[in-house]
């Protein structure tokens, strides 16, 4: 008998389904207050510096119905999101919004996981050696510190006037060659890093404290084994609920950090068609973005309920009135519907047993007659 997955296991699916019951209604909001705030904002997709002759504005304006009412505009941009289109890229007449931002997805897919994984290996290892090394705590607090205090658009034309200008090391931008993932990926994660280091060094410090570590320590195991076979172990859960915030940290990020090296992603395309008022991509990558922090925070959610044993009694514990109640629920309705059918049956068997109860009445009362005769 094969031991279904775990992304099987009937204690996940309810905590699924309500992430998707929440997650319609934010991205329904989301996609509302940007379609909203774009249109608020001066200027206009072809009002720009120069002069253009208001009979061409005019054309264009009806070519993308911006001529029409702002309710009129917002119904058909929800057809055109429904249909997967976003409509037409305003900077890009020849593609649809769509086919810009998946364009731009691949670069900003690939150096989001290589920041991440800067990230972690950052926080990971800085936060354990300021939990188990206690002279160097101070310099590696600072360290993250520092790191989590400097803005990426200062950071980056740091790293650039050093590795790219001053030693010539790496390349300053472009993109298409593995040299120039490097600059951007630190760039990206050494803040998300410095906040992860100091969020893994206060759970570990937490966890180091509980009796079983202390007994641990007790029986002459290392401050490095302690925390890989005890409090790493037990504080992995909290990291997992963490990657929500590091996720919303690195996608803010991403735009200023693609912007600054030229890449050619999402969040390039984002700043660019702000600046230009090109609304079905400003609201389309907003829309991407709100997707991958929920799907993000969901997967987090799921691995935390998979690691936590008592989030999983819980949700079992939940599941089970749940069951218990759309069984009650079940029950009264197919009462419900036997009382229905008794009483439909009743009614039908009196209205046609009627004549026969009268012919048999007559039937007894001739017999009885002719036995009188007799």
């Amino acid at each position: 008998m094969t031991r279904p997955g775990w992304l099987e296991r009937p204690a996940l699916s309810p905590l699924v389904r309500r992430r998707l019951l929440t997650a319609l209604p934010t991205l329904f909001i989301v996609v509302t207050l940007t379609f909203l705030l774009v249109r608020i904002a001066p200027g206009g997709p072809f009002r720009s510096e120069r002069a253009v002759p208001e009979a061409v504005r005019e054309n264009m304006e009806v070519r993308y119905g911006l001529d029409r009412s702002l309710p009129v505009q917002y119904v058909r941009f929800w057809g055109s999101v429904l249909t997967g289109r976003l409509g037409p890229s305003f900077q890009h007449p020849e593609r649809s919004a769509a086919r810009v931002l998946w364009e731009g997805a691949g670069p900003s897919l690939v150096l989001g996981i290589s920041a991440l994984f800067i990230a972690l290996l950052l926080g990971l290892g800085g936060g354990t050696a300021a939990a188990i090394w206690p002279r160097g705590r101070p310099w590696i607090s600072a360290a993250a510190l520092a790191a989590l205090a400097v803005p990426v658009f200062v950071l980056g034309p740091l790293l650039i006037r050093v590795f790219a200008v001053g030693l010539g090391w790496l390349p300053a931008g472009l993109w298409g060659e593995p040299e120039h993932l490097v600059l951007p990926a630190l760039t990206l994660g050494i803040p998300v890093g410095g906040a992860a280091a100091r969020f893994w060094r206060a759970a570990l410090e937490e966890e180091l404290d509980t009796p079983s570590c202390l007994a641990a320590r007790a029986r002459g195991l290392g401050p490095l084994a302690t925390v890989r076979k005890h409090a790493a172990v037990r504080s992995l859960p909290l990291l997992l609920n963490y990657l929500g915030p590091l996720a919303a940290g690195l996608v803010t990020g991403s735009v200023v950090v693609e912007k600054v090296f030229g890449i050619p992603g999402m969040g390039r395309y984002f700043v660019d068609s702000a600046l230009a008022r090109d609304y079905p991509v400003v609201i389309g990558a907003t829309l991407a973005y709100a997707v991958v922090l929920l799907a993000v925070h969901t997967a987090a959610d799921l691995a935390h309920v998979r690691l936590d044993p008592r989030l999983r009694k819980e949700h079992a514990d939940w599941i089970g009135l749940e069951k218990q109640d759309r069984a009650r629920r079940r029950a009264l309705r197919q009462a419900e519907a036997a009382r229905k059918a008794e009483l439909n049956a009743g009614r039908k068997t009196a209205s046609s047993s009627d004549p026969d109860r009268e012919a048999a009445l007559r039937a007894l009362e001739e017999d009885r007659e002719e036995g009188g005769k007799r």
